[in-house]
């Protein structure tokens, strides 16, 4: 988000919104509401009135006010980190929390290691809550620091699977993740952390379970050893616009829902499509070999797509937004847009269009109103403007 510093927020500015980077100046209370952000910088002359009474969530957070009003904004936030502060300040505060002594736009472009093994074993000796780990979770630890690679934004995973040890570990690593590459990745269980949902890049071709992170900023996916999807999979997935899934069988239930991008969708061994695909609004091409029925599924959708399933058996009224493919071809690329798509298109957007026109022209009227008014005020006081 791209503003002035001198920026104000007012009440519910932002609801359920993600953002890489939020400048706050000044803010009244409950400007944000359900935000997520990945760094945050408050200036020291900032001016935020009011605790917000919503959860607001903030991974890293460069507070230079003298009382540390992030807290008003991310008050129910016990995770962040904290930059260009100390551990003693924080403790001013009643707070815990990890800081670093250096600006929080720092970063590293070079080659490292997510954990420097010398600096844990020296915390290992120091710290209490550490000591209890057996000689197997220390191995895990070791392990996990010789199977990845952290350089320029791009996080590279050997390993085959990752325990709970091991996700801790990346979950606790502090530079910002926009890639991960994982060939021998089976699972992404346990990728909980608010972060993940700032990674761009996915590349983890062996995967055969994606567990329920929604990667909300992650535009194109394939999973070709993916072979079966639970309930609400692939769940807010906002920025996904492909979607490659050819081995994935049996029936999809409660899927992609409120990928609002998507565009692109293969799933050839798909039988029933149940409930899924709500809020798809930009929907294209779907390929579904084996298709045989779909339910209260593919709503809300802004024009006409097209959809390969010979099997499909429908009736026509219910294929309103769909253009049925009789023939496969094989999909190259975006699909040359149909007249119908612009009918469709311009049906949808044409009443958003008028209403736009009216407000315009109802700001017009004003404006001229109220210059009128202040020439006559000019003239009672003799003063030119």
């Amino acid at each position: 988000l791209v503003l002035s510093k001198q920026t104000k927020f007012c009440s519910s500015s932002f609801f359920l919104v993600f953002l890489r980077l939020l400048r706050v100046y000044e803010a009244e209370p409950n400007a944000f509401i359900s935000t997520i952000v990945q760094k945050s910088q408050v200036f020291k002359n900032s001016k935020i009135n009011g605790t917000s009474q919503s959860k607001n969530w903030c991974w890293k957070i460069q507070d230079e006010s003298d009382n540390f009003l992030s807290r008003k904004i991310f008050n129910e936030n016990k995770e962040p980190i904290f930059y260009k502060t100390t551990s003693e300040k924080l403790k001013q505060f009643g707070m815990n929390n990890q800081c670093k002594d250096y600006s929080i736009f720092q970063s590293k472009e070079e080659r490292i290691n997510i954990l420097d093994i010398l600096k844990y074993e020296e915390t290992l000796q120091s710290d209490q809550q550490l000591k209890h780990l057996n000689e197997d979770e220390l191995k895990e630890v070791k392990q996990c620091i010789q199977e990845t690679l952290y350089c320029n934004g791009s996080l590279s995973i050997h390993s085959t699977n990752l325990t709970k040890i091991k996700i801790k570990i990346i979950d606790e690593f502090e530079q910002d993740i926009d890639e991960i590459v994982a060939t021998n990745l089976t699972s992404l269980k346990g990728f909980d952390h608010n972060k993940y949902r700032f990674v761009k890049k996915l590349q983890i071709p062996n995967v055969i379970d994606m567990g329920t992170q929604p990667f909300s900023s992650v535009q194109k996916l394939i999973l070709n050893n993916l072979k079966h999807a639970e309930i609400r999979q692939f769940y807010r997935f906002y920025n996904l616009t492909y979607i490659e899934l050819r081995n994935l069988e049996g029936n999809l239930r409660d899927c992609f829902q409120f990928s609002y991008n998507l565009q692109t969708v293969i799933i050839p061994k798909i039988k029933i499509i149940e409930n899924s695909f709500q809020a798809c609004f930009e929907i294209k091409y779907v390929e579904a070999d084996s298709l045989t029925a779909i339910v209260a599924s593919f709503n809300v959708v802004l024009h006409q797509f097209q959809i390969f399933a010979p099997n499909l058996v429908t009736e026509e009224d219910n294929l309103q937004f769909m253009q049925l493919v009789a023939e496969k071809d094989e999909f190259a690329g975006e699909k040359e847009t149909d007249i119908k798509d612009f009918i469709v298109q311009n049906q949808v957007y044409m009443p958003y269009i008028e209403f736009y026109k009216d407000q315009k022209f109802d700001f017009v009227q004003r404006i001229v109103k109220i210059k009128k008014k202040l020439e006559i005020l000019a003239k009672m006081i003799n003063t030119d403007f």
